[in-house]
């Protein structure tokens, strides 16, 4: 170096996971839709490891223009995801998400039937979810929900560099929204399959999900016509085992 040169310190790896992960959690204020993926993986985090993922999903509502509308609490959209898990001790994890405007607190066991170079088990446990309606155009709704999602998977992990699951949620959740045609609020019933594919190795894994399933509505969510509506939940993560 130069004699009165001035040295240039480079950004930490910590630090720059830092500044992406900020980065990541403003880009989340500015999602909409209601779409919250369980990025489950192949079985629940090692003890005393952590698990961070970044990502995102999409929430695309099926039955066209009649099923739903713009202004429905309940409409689809992109946006970005995020979660945190940590291994509290072996087969037991807890998980914080963030998904658009919504945000979720989850704990997770596992049952395990093989324990080899290929891991088999049974995941299961609770999530516990609420967020913002918020509006984009005028004439939306906006407000808020809250709800519980209980998922039961089963999921395998082969030599730590494939993993995958497959299996079924449920969730009830309520929710109270300011519409065009004044208060409306209700509960909403969503049952469906979910699976889900990871490649990578220990550290680092590209994962690929997909959701999907009915939901019912009652109260003055409910629709006119009294139908059941479907939807997709497509949403993909890199997930990062420091």
């Amino acid at each position: 170096m130069l004699p009165g040169a001035a040295s240039i310190r480079l950004p930490s790896i910590s630090e720059r996971l830092a500044i992406r992960s900020l980065a990541l959690v403003l880009c989340l204020l500015s999602g909409c839709a209601s779409a919250l993926p369980g990025f489950d993986g192949g079985g629940t985090t090692p003890a005393r490891r952590t698990d961070v993922l970044m990502g995102g999903a999409a929430r695309i509502p099926l039955g066209g223009d009649e099923a739903i509308t713009a202004g429905d609490a309940l409409a689809g959209g992109l946006v970005p995801a995020a979660a945190v898990r940590h291994g509290i001790r072996r087969g037991l994890d807890l998980g914080v998400f963030g998904s658009g405007t919504d945000g979720a607190l989850s704990l997770r066991k596992e049952h395990v039937f093989q324990e080899d170079s290929t891991r088999k088990v049974l995941l299961f446990g609770g999530r516990i979810y609420g967020g913002a309606i918020v509006r984009r155009d005028d004439g939306d709704d906006r407000g808020r929900r809250l709800g519980l999602e209980l998922p039961l998977l089963y999921a395998l992990d082969v030599g730590g560099l494939y993993e995958g699951f497959f299996g079924l949620r449920a969730a009830l959740e309520h929710a109270r929204v300011d519409g065009a045609d004044g208060d409306k609020r209700g509960a909403v019933f969503r049952v469906g399959p979910s699976l889900g594919f990871g490649l990578g190795l220990r550290r680092v894994h590209g994962a690929l999900e997909l959701g999907m399933g009915v939901e019912a509505r009652s109260g003055s969510l409910g629709r006119e016509d009294g139908r059941v509506g479907g939807y997709l939940l497509p949403a993909f993560a890199l997930r990062i085992r420091p």
